[in-house]
Parts: C-alpha cells; sequence; structure tokens
C-alpha cells in the first residue's frame, strides 16, 4: 500500500485504517489479574498466581469504587473530575516509559517516575468497608485489573469477576438503542 494511497484514503475512512491496526495492538499487549492483599498490615496490589501473564512492575495504577458504591470527597491537589465522575479513591500514573514500580504495590504509596500529568492524580482516600472496588494497573506491556472488597473485621474478599449486577448499563443508560445491524 502505497503512502499516497493512505493519504488519499485516511480523510474519507480513519476508521478502516484503525481497523488495519487493531491486530497489532491486541498482539502486544496482555492481560492479568490483580489481588487485594495485607501486607503488614497494610493494603497492597498483587499479580494473581493463577494469571498467565506475570508483569514485575507497573507504570499507573487506580482504584475506583465500583458501580453503585459511595464516593470519595475531593481534596486540594486531585483531579476532581475523576473523583466526582469516575468514583476514584486513588490514582497514580507515571509515564508510560516508566515502570519503576514494582508488584506489590502498596495502597497510597506515591509512585516514582516522571509524571504523566495529563493523566490526572488522586492522592489516595480512605476505603470504606463493605464497599466494593476495583483496581487496574498498566505497565510492563500489560493491564491488569481486579475488584475486592474490604469487610467490617478486615478481612479483604477478592472477586473473581465485576460482581456489579448483569443489567446495570440498561439501568443507567435506558434509552440506549443498540445500534442496528
Amino acid at each position: 500500500m502505497s503512502w499516497q494511497l493512505i493519504r488519499d484514503v485516511l480523510p474519507r475512512s480513519k476508521s478502516l485504517l484503525a481497523l488495519l491496526f487493531l491486530p497489532l495492538l491486541g498482539s502486544c499487549s496482555y492481560v492479568y489479574e490483580i489481588l487485594a492483599v495485607s501486607i503488614d498490615g497494610q493494603l497492597a496490589f498483587v499479580i494473581d498466581p493463577a494469571s498467565r501473564y506475570q508483569p514485575d512492575c507497573a507504570f499507573g495504577i487506580h482504584v475506583t469504587a465500583d458501580h453503585g458504591e459511595p464516593k470519595a470527597e475531593p481534596e486540594p491537589g486531585d483531579q476532581v473530575g475523576l473523583v466526582e465522575n469516575g468514583g476514584a479513591y486513588w490514582w497514580d500514573v507515571k509515564d508510560t516509559r516508566s515502570c519503576e514500580n514494582l508488584f506489590p504495590i502498596i495502597y497510597g504509596k506515591r509512585l516514582i517516575g516522571p509524571s504523566a500529568d495529563n493523566l490526572g492524580y488522586v492522592k489516595a482516600k480512605p476505603l470504606k468497608r463493605d464497599v466494593v472496588y476495583q483496581v487496574n494497573a498498566s505497565g510492563d506491556g500489560a493491564n491488569g485489573g481486579g475488584w475486592f472488597k474490604i469487610h467490617p473485621d478486615g478481612r479483604i474478599e477478592n472477586y473473581p469477576g465485576d460482581p456489579s449486577p448483569q443489567g446495570r448499563y440498561e439501568q443507567d443508560y435506558p434509552d440506549h438503542q443498540d445500534a442496528p445491524n
């Protein structure tokens, strides 16, 4: 395919070009599961030993309240939208070239590496008991995630998948119409 053809087709079919590159994106990215655990009395995130991919590090991590759970209050220095609209309790992302944060990652401990200011920051908030949280991390060519809850007795429960009720999308967006085939 010549560059001239790409220049001619691109303005009319950006989505076609994106589809051509989609297989390349899938071939260089992995998915792994994250577990919440207690290490020396601190909440920490580790890679599930059963995950097929076992990354060493992360350049970003965020913990958010799951669907319908109470949201945190923004503090000075927080990106307010991440807290109010995204349910963020902790959001710390460094430059993608940085992977200096080795697992396990302790909740609330500021990540090291060059800052990625355009991706926002939320200082870690105290987590509430009996609330379901989602944790996501990126780095080392992979993305990880998991859901967890801290019970009133301090016991941490991890969920193997999204524990939110089926049909929540339809509840949140009742006017949503599926696109025609």
